[in-house]
C-alpha cells in the first residue's frame, strides 16, 4: 500500500513537468508545419471570405457566401473550443493520475485524449498549407472558386474528425459546434429539398 502510495505522489509531482513537456512537444510540431504556410493563417482565412465580395456576385455566390460565413464561424467557434477543452484535460489530469494506482486505463485515455486535442493544431496548419495550396497557387475559374472556398472551408470545419479518427478518442464531440452544425446541414439540405 505504501509502495503504490509513493507511486502515485511521485507521479503527482512529475505530472505538472510532464504536460509541460508533452504542450511544448506539440506546439513545436504545429509550428513546424505551420512554418511551411506563407501566409498567415487568420489572414488566410478572412482571405477566403473576400471571394463572395467581388465583382460579379449573383444570387447563387450570395447563398454560398452566406453559407460560408457560418462555416467560417464555425471553424473559429471549434479552433476556440480546442483551447478551452485543454484547459479541462489540465484541469483533470491530476484527477487522473490518480486513479493510477487503480489501473492505467483512466491515465492513457486521458493521455490520448490529450494528446488528439493537442494535435487539432497541427491538423489545421495542414489544413491552411493545402488552402493555400488551392487558392493561390492554382488558377482556379471565378465561377468556381466560392464553391471552392466553402468545401475549403468545409474540410477545415472536420479537421478535429480527421485527428480524432486517428486516436479514437471520441474528443471531437467536446466541442458543442459540432451538433450545432449538423442542426444547420439539417436545415439547408431541408430547406433545398423544398
Amino acid at each position: 500500500m505504501l509502495t503504490r502510495t509513493l507511486e502515485t505522489a511521485a507521479l503527482l509531482l512529475g505530472l505538472g513537468w510532464g504536460i509541460g513537456q508533452l504542450l511544448d512537444l506539440l506546439q513545436a510540431l504545429s509550428d513546424a508545419v505551420a512554418s511551411y504556410t506563407t501566409i498567415d493563417g487568420a489572414a488566410l482565412l478572412t482571405g477566403m471570405l473576400t471571394v463572395f465580395t467581388g465583382p460579379g456576385m449573383n444570387a447563387i455566390n450570395a447563398l454560398v457566401g452566406l453559407v460560408a460565413g457560418v462555416v467560417y464561424a464555425l471553424v473559429v467557434l471549434v479552433k476556440l473550443g480546442s483551447v478551452a477543452t485543454l484547459a479541462w484535460l489540465l484541469v483533470v489530469a491530476p484527477l487522473c493520475a490518480s486513479t493510477w494506482t487503480v489501473g492505467p486505463a483512466i491515465m492513457a485515455a486521458w493521455l490520448r485524449s490529450f494528446v488528439c486535442v493537442g494535435l487539432w493544431g497541427a491538423g489545421w496548419g495542414v489544413w491552411l498549407k493545402v488552402a493555400t495550396l488551392v487558392l493561390v497557387d492554382y488558377s482556379i475559374p471565378s465561377v468556381l472558386k466560392p464553391f471552392l472556398v466553402l468545401a475549403l472551408l468545409l474540410m477545415g470545419y472536420g479537421v478535429p474528425h480527421l485527428v480524432d479518427g486517428l486516436f479514437q478518442t471520441g474528443m471531437v464531440r467536446a466541442s458543442g459546434a459540432f451538433r450545432i452544425a449538423n442542426g444547420v446541414a439539417t436545415a439547408l439540405v431541408s430547406a433545398v429539398r423544398k
